[in-house]
């Protein structure tokens, strides 16, 4: 068979929980740090911990500009992402599992969008200028 391949996804604010239902109750927890959480997870690589920039900061203790230096860290920073709902927030990898060949497959994925991106211009650009 194949092996398991888990992702995981971790995000640093207020949450609140309680018991929900009365026919099945439920321990749950809610809000936006949750739903935040969850799109880190979401967006992530197999074998891989993706942080939120509050979560990198709270546990660095990193609070000027965390992306200048992560060296001696434990973490890779991935950039600027587009997480569903939440625009784009800086988000980093922690220094385990699968994080290199993550990390690989993201530098692969920038490159490809921002030649797209310059290709789209240019088409556009073309297509204006010959009207």
């Amino acid at each position: 068979g194949s092996s398991l391949r888990v992702r995981v996804g971790v995000h640093t604010g207020p949450a609140y929980a309680g018991v929900v239902g009365e026919k099945c109750p439920r321990y749950c927890f809610f809000g936006d740090t949750v739903n935040t959480a969850s799109r880190m997870e979401s967006t992530s690589f197999p074998q891989c911990v993706q942080v939120s920039e509050a979560t990198f900061c709270e546990i660095t203790g990193k609070r000027d500009d965390p992306a200048d230096d992560t060296g001696g860290t434990g973490f890779s920073p991935l950039g600027t992402r587009a997480v569903k709902g939440k625009g784009q927030m800086r988000t980093y990898l922690v220094k385990a599992g699968n994080w290199v060949e993550a990390r690989k497959v993201n530098l692969l994925t920038r490159s490809r969008l921002q030649t797209d991106v310059r290709e789209t211009k240019l088409s556009r650009k073309h297509r204006f200028s010959a009207i």
